[in-house]
């Protein structure tokens, strides 16, 4: 609970909003969509209409958009490397192969204006290439109409029908989506199901569907009187034929919906927070207790996640049995609705801890999958401590994590976070770069910094980069100002090497009353070290160890050391007490780094 109570305490200390980097900037689409769906084909045909803003100092000749529906088709990208894959997720496999024209997913725009002119278009895959009839200067506007059709899948993953739930529609990744265009061109990423980036604006959606169906998802309803499913008092309208829900949401950078004719749902106003909704399937399902139970957990999450990083900025929330694992959308997540409660917690709180670290700190998941989801399950782990406190974990919140990435590491398969999302060699080397590398990556500048001051810095950071699109060095940067540290050594050999942390004990003697304690670098990986003496009687006595590298020294309890050289192997820690007065020498002893070797980490002096 060490890390909580000081991360709980440090919240109380306000962090000015600043923004982000001088000549910064960002694209800005705002969406308004109609769309007419059609529950016996599971199709549906739609008009978009996005004011679109070139903020870049460059004219843009062409723009690209995402039609990921199109990679649940045999022979799509996400059909191939599924299949190519060594550890193919289950849930995928060959399936998309299988799929028959009435299961499949497309998405097919059929006419593209550009200010109103007709503009050439190109389907490739999941991706359309428009070339405008004229360029968009440097803040330059231009309006973008279009008219498409699509077919909602037999879900294969994420997004679809019919999923083992009996969910009847998970819809995310359903109309035409605008790459996005950074400092690095545009985003043209063709879906394999894994990440996603987005620009920020505003959504209007207008969806019209069977009356019979209760809808959940991104944005505030805007006719909740006329609509009725627990929206408001106003009872469900019997009847045949559709109705037209209208939804908005501001400041996102995507927009996800779900629906079924047998959603239960319920609210709850968490104080000084979002409203909270939740749609789940009582029929056939076992667990609706732990549905109920859920708005006290998820109050409490919100109170700590605000307490933690920074206050969620929306009105509203929704935790929506999606029936295919978990994902997290602006506003809301699709989750499975069966499971035992404490793991349909961890899962709700994962995937809404998202709105904070993709949600708000919107990078490139596609470059960067291990910021969102490191950084995710680095506040994920201190919240799940907190909520259940009884559990086993040994106090250390991320010590799974540690453990997740030394069996990756003793099997010889880590993989560089620089490896782009779609590209790891396999599924688990994806999964444990981006979950447990990215929140070792944390827990060691946490170590690296000091814990007060790393709090501090990483609050800067979201403060100053929410609602924006950072890069790594924009992280690092933060924490640098804050500490008056360098970091970008680490920075670098953490995210783009496969280098690991090994510092051990060699060896400690007497020499004219001092003890001598000599430390060793058996990895490659240089990094400080922090050293704590037990003897009898008296407290643990911590000493600080820095790296020349950081060019400074983290400002906590104990005595601090000259530096010690990165291109040394070995550093002597010279200590004005004899031999006979210590009994245990320990290094890290509170698995505050992602050292791959402990068992070189301690001396005693019964086994000198």
């Amino acid at each position: 609970m060490k890390y909580l109570a000081v991360s709980l305490t440090l919240c109380l200390v306000g962090v000015m909003q600043a923004q982000p980097r001088r000549n910064y900037w960002q694209q800005s689409a705002d969406y308004t969509i109609h769309v007419d769906f059609d529950h016996n084909t599971h199709r549906y045909s739609g008009v978009q209409s996005i004011a679109y803003t070139n903020n870049s100092p460059d004219t843009l000749h062409k723009v690209f958009f995402h039609l990921q529906y199109n990679a649940f088709q045999p022979g799509s990208n996400m059909d191939e490397r599924s299949r190519d894959i060594s550890d193919p997720d289950r849930r995928v496999g060959n399936r998309i192969a299988g799929l028959s024209d009435s299961e499949i997913g497309f998405m097919e725009v059929v006419e593209f204006k550009h200010d109103n002119d007709v503009a050439d278009i190109e389907h490739l895959g999941t991706i359309l290439n428009v070339q405008l009839s004229k360029p968009i200067p440097p803040n330059g506007k231009a309006q973008f109409d279009m008219s498409f059709r699509a077919q909602s899948p037999k879900q294969i993953r994420r997004s679809g029908r019919n999923n083992i739930e009996g969910i009847h529609y998970s819809m995310a990744q359903w109309y035409p989506k605008l790459a996005n265009y950074d400092r690095y061109g545009w985003n043209t990423t063709p879906y394999v199901g894994r990440e996603f980036y987005g620009i920020w604006g505003n959504f209007d959606v207008h969806i019209s569907i069977d009356r019979k169906y209760t809808l959940a998802g991104t944005g505030v309803l805007q006719n909740a009187d006329d609509i009725g499913h627990g929206y408001s008092a106003t009872k469900r309208k019997r009847g045949r034929g559709k109705q037209t829900w209208h939804f908005r949401a501001e400041r996102v950078h995507d927009f996800m919906w779900a629906a079924d004719p047998e959603y239960i749902h319920t609210t709850h106003q968490v104080p000084n927070g979002p409203l909270l909704r939740f749609f789940y399937r009582e029929k056939d399902n076992e667990h609706t207790d732990n549905w109920e139970a859920m708005p006290e957990y998820m109050q409490r999450f919100f109170e700590l996640a605000d307490s933690l990083v920074g206050p969620y900025p929306y009105s509203e929330f929704s935790f929506i049995q999606g029936g295919d694992g978990g994902m997290e959308y602006p506003m809301a997540t699709l989750m499975l609705g069966r499971g035992k409660l404490k793991g349909m917690v961890g899962l709700a709180v994962h995937e809404a801890m998202h709105n904070w670290f993709y949600g708000m700190i919107a990078t490139n998941e596609t470059r960067y999958p291990w910021i969102d989801e490191g950084f995710t399950t680095f506040v994920e782990n201190l919240i799940m401590q907190a909520l259940f406190p009884d559990d086993d974990t040994r106090g250390l919140p991320h010590y799974s994590n540690y453990l997740t990435y030394l069996q990756q590491w003793n099997a010889g398969a880590t993989e560089s976070l620089t490896t782009p999302a779609d590209h790891y060699i396999t599924n688990r080397g994806y999964g444990v770069a981006s979950y447990s590398q990215g929140c070792m990556y944390l827990v060691n500048l946490q170590h690296i910094m000091g814990e007060d001051v790393f709090w501090k810095g990483f609050r800067n950071f979201f403060n100053r980069w929410k609602f924006h699109h950072p890069h790594p060095e924009d992280f690092i940067r933060e924490l640098e100002k804050v500490s008056g540290l360098q970091l970008q050594w680490f920075n670098d050999l953490w995210i783009g090497t496969t280098q690991a942390i090994d510092i051990g004990i060699d060896t400690v003697y007497e020499d004219e009353g001092f003890t001598h304690i000599v430390l060793r670098r058996y990895q490659e990986l240089p990094f400080p070290a922090t050293v704590v003496l037990i003897s009898e009687g008296s407290a643990p006595e911590i000493h600080h160890v820095p790296l020349d590298l950081m060019y400074g020294r983290k400002l906590e309890r104990g005595k601090q050391h000259p530096f010690w050289k990165w291109a040394a192997r070995t550093y002597t820690l010279k200590i004005d007490r004899p031999i006979a007065d210590i009994d245990a020498v320990y290094l890290d002893p509170f698995f505050e780094t992602s050292d791959v070797n402990r068992s070189n980490n301690r001396w005693t002096k019964d086994n000198e």
